[in-house]
């Protein structure tokens, strides 16, 4: 097994473990802290927005509470909690409540117009949607008959509730709306040394040297609260002989690096490679693999709407597929790829492991451009 996957994957499952054993780090409303269970109580506001920073664990919070409710282990005031992630596009894209059920349908033959109309009957008691990532989707907040907009004012299924996820960004998108806010406010200092103990658990000397060498970078001492800058952190500590690049922006760089380094060098068998220390010491094939990947990256952020799940067409037109994409491709491991059954084919999709790297790869192709292009950018 890839040795990234599996610490990504033990790192992961520690953010799970901290949120069912740990809830100070979910959330405030006011100046209280509360339980990440809350949000699957019924109250007096029946849309709740969640916000926090980029990375900070608002996705991980939304899977972690259906998990739980869908294993039984916790109490809710609901019969049924239907997860969407906004960045999803057949979310994004649909125009109807039928259109927005059917992304749980795969091959279940189901008349979803027919479980629109029960919905309806209803009016949606007891029911709750989780909507994660309105910033990838501010778009549907625009049409004024979008289901996400007529879920929000009470126009569809009033008596549903209504939990959103979002960046602080987009949250004034939500000003007109009486709701109850919380945000998630990331680690507390107890709790990185925690993950970082837990990152560096085979060898305790690395987790001293780490705060050691963390305490001379005050630049990242902001950084680290935030789960996925903390892992990437690690991630680079150990790759880089237990020190830290110059830079934050290196910091995400060196991260690109590893995951390459580590993919030919396993799945491609080059174990001559040196250290790669920049995109210009790879291979000449990686490069042009990379290039390609920023290009799509930055083209699915200049999208209306933007794109942070990229289908087959996309990924064959940038990278040059004359037929349809390989099936064993991921441009170095680089792109994640989802398997969706619908009907009675298989659709591929690919993204990155997080929107803050299409952002990072966004930012290499964009400074590329000639000054002109940039200037128009911003």
């Amino acid at each position: 097994e890839d040795p990234f996957k599996k610490t990504k994957r033990n790192a992961e499952a520690f953010l799970e473990n901290m949120c069912k054993a740990n809830c100070e780090w979910v959330g405030s409303h006011g100046n209280q802290t509360i339980p990440s269970d809350r949000i699957l109580a019924k109250d007096e506001n029946r849309v709740k927005l969640i916000f926090g920073a980029p990375g900070i664990g608002k996705t991980t919070l939304l899977r972690h509470l259906t998990r739980r409710y869908a294993l039984g282990k916790v109490k809710s005031d609901f019969d049924l909690v239907l997860l969407f992630p906004l960045r999803e596009r057949r979310i994004s894209t649909a125009e109807t409540l039928p259109d927005l059920l059917a992304y749980y349908g795969k091959r279940k033959a189901i008349d979803y117009n027919s479980l629109s109309d029960e919905f309806e009957e209803s009016e949606g008691r007891s029911i709750l949607f989780l909507f994660d990532g309105l910033d990838e989707a501010v778009h549907l907040l625009k049409k004024k008959d979008s289901y996400l907009n007529q879920l929000l004012h009470g126009e569809l299924l009033p008596e549903a509730t209504i939990v959103i996820t979002s960046r602080p960004g987009s949250c004034s998108h939500l000003s007109q709306l009486h709701l109850k806010c919380f945000e998630i406010q990331g680690f507390n200092e107890i709790q990185i040394k925690e993950f970082v103990n837990f990152f560096f658990k085979q060898d305790g000397s690395r987790s001293a040297k780490f705060f050691s060498e963390l305490r001379c970078r005050p630049d990242l001492n902001g950084a680290v609260y935030i789960p996925v800058n903390l892992f990437i952190l690690c991630s680079v500590f150990e790759h880089e002989g237990q020190s830290f690049p110059s830079t934050i922006t290196s910091c995400y760089q060196s991260f690109f690096l590893q995951l390459i380094f580590r993919y030919l060098r396993e799945k491609k068998g080059e174990s001559h490679l040196p250290p790669i220390a920049s995109f210009n010491d790879l291979p000449r094939e990686a490069v042009e693999l990379v290039r390609k990947l920023s290009q799509l990256c930055l083209n699915g952020l200049l999208s209306d709407p933007k794109i942070l799940v990229f289908d087959e067409k996309m990924v064959g037109d940038v990278f040059g597929f004359e037929g349809p994409v390989p099936e064993d491709f991921d441009c170095m491991g680089l792109l994640n790829v989802h398997l969706e059954e619908v009907a009675f084919s298989t659709i591929r999709t690919y993204s990155l492991q997080h929107a803050t790297l299409q952002e990072f790869l966004s930012a290499e192709e964009l400074k590329c451009l000639p000054e002109e292009k940039q200037v128009r950018f911003w």
